[in-house]
Order: C-alpha cells, then structure tokens, then sequence
C-alpha cells in the first residue's frame, strides 16, 4: 500500500457508496414521477422497478456493511469535532437507509403490490399485515429525510474540499479525485481562527 493509498478508500467501499448513491437518487425519481403517469400499464412498470431496485439496494446495504466491518480500509480520522459529525452523519445516513428500504418492502407486502410479473401477495396473520401497512406509510417521508440528508453530506464533502483544503472530496472520486486543483491555503489569520474553533484545516502543498 502506497503513501497516498492509505488516503483513500478501497475500490470495493468506492464501488458500494456510489451504486448506492445512484440507485437511492433513481428510486427517489422514480417514485417522484409515478404520481405524473396516468394509471396503466406504465405506471405499474414504474413502481415494479421502484421496487426491484429497493431490493437491489438492500442487497447492496448488507455487502456494503459487512465490508465495512472486515475487510474495508478505512482512511485517517478528521480532526476534532469533524471526526465526531463524520461519525453522526454516516451513522444517520445509514439508519435512514435501512429504514427507507425496510419500510419500502413493508409496503410493497402490505399491498400485495406487485412486481413485474408476480403479485407479493405473501399469505400473513392479519395483525402482521397491519404492522406492514403501517410500516410503509412512513415510507416516503424517510425516504424524502434520507434524499436530504445525502445532499448535505455532498455539501458537507465540497466545504471540505472548498473551504477546510483537506482532501475529503479528493478521496471519495474513484477517478476525478487527484485531478481537482487544490485550493489556495489559508491564510495563517484565518488558519489560527479555525484551530481556536477546534478546526484543523490541511494546509494545501
């Protein structure tokens, strides 16, 4: 392993946190869209791949989590309090993932809705049926709070890059990363500032 490799994630992490990225932004359309589509034929094949793709995404949530655990590298802690909302925002990001794809398949079963060409009509104890219904009407309100906070992680990732100057965006883009021009460095005021505040920017080389 190279100086600058331990920086960054491996290609397995890479691979797991942008499939899911893209797949969470696909569904959210695509759920965002079926209400435009007149009932039929169109707007079933819609919510059949909404939710083909949430098990895609929960698959990928197990693989991803289990890789974490083991075998995925993990780069160097942020410093000072960046470490500890580092930590609360992957942790949040996490949770609202699981629970948006819990609550989307409670639905889907709830509804017996159906998936391409199978109905999920799962035989249940009624009880059981009234906790999946329940279950996914909050669907897509975590869904909706998931889509949020994922936009402010991005941001959160570009103040890195824009205004701390370390290289947290540079290690998160597989194949852009090591072209992005480093910004200019604090000036010493401003870089004094920071640390009274608990925030150790990286100079940049």
């Amino acid at each position: 392993m190279t100086a600058s490799s331990r920086h960054v994630y491996d290609r397995a992490s890479l691979a797991f946190h942008w499939l899911t990225a893209i797949l969470v932004g696909l569904n959210w359309a695509l759920a965002e869209g079926r209400g435009f589509l007149p009932k039929g034929d169109a707007r079933a094949l819609v919510l059949s791949v909404h939710i083909a793709t949430g098990f895609a995404i929960a698959a990928i949530l197990l693989l991803r989590l289990a890789w974490r655990l083991t075998l995925g590298h993990k780069p160097p802690r942020l410093p000072g309090v960046l470490e500890a909302i580092g930590r609360l925002a992957h942790v949040l990001l996490y949770l609202l993932l699981a629970l948006t794809v819990a609550t989307g398949i409670s639905r889907a079963l709830g509804h017996g809705s159906r998936l391409f060409a199978w109905r999920l009509d799962v035989p249940m104890p009624a009880p059981l049926h009234a906790f999946l219904r329940a279950a996914g009407s909050i669907h897509g309100t975590i869904a909706d709070a998931l889509v949020i906070l994922a936009g402010l992680h991005a941001l959160a990732a570009i103040a890195h890059h824009a205004l701390l100057r370390d290289d947290t965006l540079n290690r998160m883009l597989p194949l852009i990363g090591d072209r992005l021009r480093a910004p200019r460095p604090w000036t010493r005021h401003t870089e004094r500032l920071l640390r009274r505040l608990g925030i150790h920017p990286t100079r940049a080389d």
